[in-house]
């Protein structure tokens, strides 16, 4: 007999993402960017970045998924959404320290197609807090407030568990940090459109 499926809430070649032994346990090291999706989590309040691990403390978990939202409403004042997708464009690659040098140098801004996220790597560390409402239960989430993303080259991650192999393939994606003696020379200023301003927009 035949059977209806509504496939409107998903890819039914990707349903099994992540299955094989629920989510990854919390730690640090490698990822890969397998999705990016604007504005569909939590009932549109949020960006939605699924990323898939590749290498980990705990060798089971490679291969696993999990999601992480980016509310966009600016709660604070303080700008924390744009600074956090400002951050995941800078160490996935998206921006580079030539970009950012030019465009604090003309004072201008930048706008990174966020769309380009699918197929790049980064550090993360991932992190279980309980539920507010339901303590018995807990998320996971990437830590130092959202923030704990970070290039594959920073230092700070030096002992991280990684993939050299895959760190070479993705290099031209993810472009290089430069050495602590080193300065990025600011590329040029954009062209201008009508009116004389650059043509790159804020987020």
């Amino acid at each position: 007999m035949t059977f209806e499926f509504d496939l409107t809430d998903g890819d039914p070649f990707a349903f099994n993402s992540g299955a094989a032994g629920g989510r990854p346990s919390p730690g640090c090291g490698l990822v890969q960017i397998v999705n990016w999706s604007e504005y569909t989590g939590a009932n549109g309040k949020a960006h939605e970045l699924e990323c898939e691990i590749i290498a980990w403390p705990n060798a089971d978990d490679r291969g696993k998924t999990f999601t992480e939202l980016i509310y966009h409403e600016d709660r604070s004042g303080k700008r924390w959404p744009q600074k956090r997708m400002a951050c995941l464009a800078a160490v996935t690659g998206l921006l580079t320290p030539q970009m950012v040098a030019a465009a604090k140098a003309n004072g201008t801004t930048v706008s990174p197609d966020m769309e380009q996220l699918p197929g790049r790597i980064m550090f993360v560390e991932l992190i279980e807090e309980p539920w507010q409402s339901d303590p018995t239960k807990t998320s996971l989430k990437i830590g130092g407030a959202g923030m704990a993303w970070y290039h594959v080259d920073d230092p700070r991650c030096i002992r991280w568990p990684k993939n050299d192999g895959v760190i070479a393939a993705k290099r031209s994606l993810i472009g290089s940090l430069p050495k602590p003696d080193e300065k990025p020379a600011p590329q040029p200023a954009p062209p201008a459109v009508s009116g004389g301003e650059p043509d790159w927009s804020v987020f």
